[in-house]
């Protein structure tokens, strides 16, 4: 191995305990002891995939917990806030060689119910990750190129307020109450609207419920996505 084959391992190697602590410090409950659990998995996805990629976990959470269509609590290895991406790293003889019948119907509604968050689900054999990394590192760049298509002018564009609901709504796996909105803003109800409306009519956001004259929800648009991952 070569010295910048090292200085790189070195410098995952370093970021990586950081993260994990850092993961851990805010995590409680069934999560944190998730993440006192065999990662070898989790780890070979950042190390091969995420981290060559991002050179940064900046946005990303390890053990993501998420309630399934059932009720029950289950854990996405790694989530990428900005963009909802849950992505896992299988291990064959876990997964599919010695799994329960009742283990492998979890699964199969853990994966649905990503999709009811509207979650995109990106999951990774060991064996792939293993034998095939560039293969796993050139998927997660088509996945990244669907948003990497805007000028980062019109987001310089956008006023201050603007940015920020792009910010907030991108964050949260569904539709945000206007009431939200403004508290976050710090705005009152005249100014927050004329904001939102304008965001809409740019097709950065969109509307969810209400009427002609009363909005109750906004949902961030892919294209507002995009904007926003133009900037990172």
């Amino acid at each position: 191995m070569n010295k910048s084959m090292l200085n790189k391992n070195k410098d995952f190697e370093r970021e990586y305990e950081r993260f994990l602590a850092e993961q851990r410090k805010g995590a409680s409950g069934q999560r944190l002891e998730m993440l006192h659990r065999d990662l070898t998995g989790t780890k070979k996805l950042l190390e091969k995939v995420v981290w060559p990629a991002m050179k940064s976990f900046e946005g990303f959470v390890l053990e993501y917990e998420i309630v399934t269509t059932s009720g029950v609590k289950a854990y996405v290895d790694i989530f990428y806030e900005v963009l909802w991406f849950a992505m896992e790293a299988n291990g064959y003889v876990s997964h599919v060689e010695t799994i329960t019948r009742e283990r492998y119907s979890f699964e199969q509604m853990k994966i649905r119910s990503v999709g009811g968050y509207r979650f995109t689900y990106l999951p990774f054999s060991w064996d792939e990750l293993d034998k095939k990394p560039e293969l796993c590192l050139r998927s997660f760049y088509e996945q990244l190129g669907n948003y990497r298509t805007t000028d980062n002018t019109e987001f310089l564009e956008l006023s201050v307020y603007q940015r920020e609901v792009l910010r907030l709504l991108i964050t949260r796996p569904g539709p945000v109450h206007v009431a939200v909105i403004r508290r976050y803003l710090h705005l009152t109800k005249a100014p927050c609207k004329k904001i939102l409306l304008e965001m809409a009519e740019r097709s950065l956001i969109k509307v969810v419920g209400g009427g002609t004259k009363r909005f109750y929800e906004f949902d961030i648009n892919e294209r507002g996505k995009a904007l926003l991952l133009s900037t990172r």
